[in-house]
């Protein structure tokens, strides 16, 4: 592992067929307000201009460096940005995505501040120009911070989830991207994260803007492993909140019951199954342990998640495939 250099943050940046959006993406970069940084590309055998873009940079920058990788997916590329990162503190940054000027100053500013091993941030929408603004706050580790995750992990503002949001001090950070995941990996990440951090500190100050075309045109993809990914998550996040002994666990079965009506909507009108084979795909999920347990102490007071919980209660799964294949189509 690198030696450290105290102050640096290193901003890490995979590459993958990058073009479109990189030079805007290094511009704000480079021309960030706190300049005591090194910009790390990890690209994943790009086959576009990605790789002349990021030599031009390198040629005028000296503090930015390029790792030259298999193309192994996102996870894979933000680790082996962790392990050659030389920066007391690190920032990822996707390449589609830019940070505000004055990011990494007032990221650093706060973790000196504060001496948080975690400092979390607000952030943009591009396509929508909405603010994700968390409460401002300094917590003393994992514990105190679990008593306010309802704050952070609200569905629609999730401010835990990201990766790229945050400024992380590298010293004892153990966490890891699973290599295996190319969805939800970065959540997983953070949990890991907050489990160590001796101290989590919170700003409402938007740092990043956040290109979200890609994930609205993705919103209701189908993916054969969707539902095992987003069960999981779950329950890490439950896992988390009784390590902690939070019993108010009711915002995040109500993000699963979110999630979970994405996974159902896209498998009715995005899978190509057949009607049959979403029903016993359907009844396969209602029999999980996970959708039993959300049915036996999940009380919704939404109009739409209680109509939800109770077709799985009675394990209703043609009624789920009429109401979602009739009354949801607008949302695609």
């Amino acid at each position: 592992m690198s030696e450290q250099k105290t102050g640096m943050v290193s901003v890490i940046v995979p590459t993958r067929n990058s073009d479109k959006f990189l030079d805007l993406c290094l511009h704000c970069i480079v021309n960030q307000t706190y300049q005591n940084i090194e910009v790390i590309l990890c690209d994943g055998a790009s086959e576009d201009r990605t790789v002349r873009i990021i030599e031009n940079y390198i040629k005028e920058y000296p503090y930015i460096r390029c790792l030259a990788l298999e193309d192994r997916g996102v996870s894979f590329s933000r680790n082996a940005g962790i392990e050659v990162a030389e920066g007391e503190y690190i920032i990822f940054v996707d390449s589609d995505d830019f940070l505000q000027p004055t990011a990494c100053e007032v990221l650093v500013k706060e973790a000196q501040r504060t001496g948080a091993e975690l400092v979390m941030a607000g952030y943009r929408r591009m396509m929508t120009r909405e603010n994700t603004e968390p409460s401002a706050g300094v917590f003393e580790g994992a514990e105190e911070f679990a008593s306010h995750m309802r704050e952070y992990c609200d569905f629609r503002d999730n401010c835990i989830k990201p990766v790229w949001n945050k400024l992380y001090r590298k010293e004892g950070l153990r966490a890891r991207f699973s290599e295996k995941m190319d969805l939800r990996e970065d959540i997983l990440f953070n949990l890991a994260v907050l489990e160590r951090a001796e101290r989590i500190a919170v700003i409402s100050d938007t740092v990043y803007e956040y290109n979200n075309e890609k994930a609205m045109q993705n919103y209701y993809r189908y993916r054969e492993d969707g539902f095992v990914i987003e069960t999981l998550v779950h329950e890490k996040l439950m896992d988390f909140m009784e390590k902690y002994g939070q019993e108010d666990k009711s915002f995040v079965y109500s993000n699963y019951m979110k999630t979970l009506a994405i996974q159902i909507i896209a498998l009715i009108h995005k899978s190509g199954w057949s009607e049959n084979e979403c029903k016993k795909r359907l009844q396969e999920w209602m029999e999980h342990p996970v959708i039993l347990d959300l049915v036996e102490h999940y009380e919704p007071t939404d109009r739409k998640e209680k109509k939800l919980l109770k077709m799985l209660a009675r394990q209703k799964k043609s009624a789920v495939y009429r109401y979602y294949k009739t009354f949801e189509r607008g949302k695609l």
